[in-house]
């Protein structure tokens, strides 16, 4: 898996570094049994119903909640 930080260009502007992290099987096992909706809103995220899924917000689009698996929708202006 590879993480990405996002770091200050002191010439201006943002950069992306990625970094390998390794996670056991063990670890991939128990993130997708996680059950996304209510991990977020036990950090205090607010997600709507919508139908058997939920909807968040975030900060770059909708996020689509369905079990453990989820679904960025970006919009992109024209």
């Amino acid at each position: 898996m590879y993480a990405e930080n996002h770091v200050n260009n002191p010439k201006g502007g943002n950069r992306t570094m990625s970094s390998y992290i390794h996670f056991t099987e063990e670890e991939k096992e128990q993130a997708r049994n996680t059950d996304l909706a209510a991990l977020l809103k036990r950090r205090g995220e607010t997600l709507k119903r919508a139908g058997s899924e939920y909807e968040w917000q975030s900060g770059s689009g909708k996020v689509t909640i369905r079990g453990g698996l989820w679904y960025h929708q970006l919009e992109i202006e024209k």
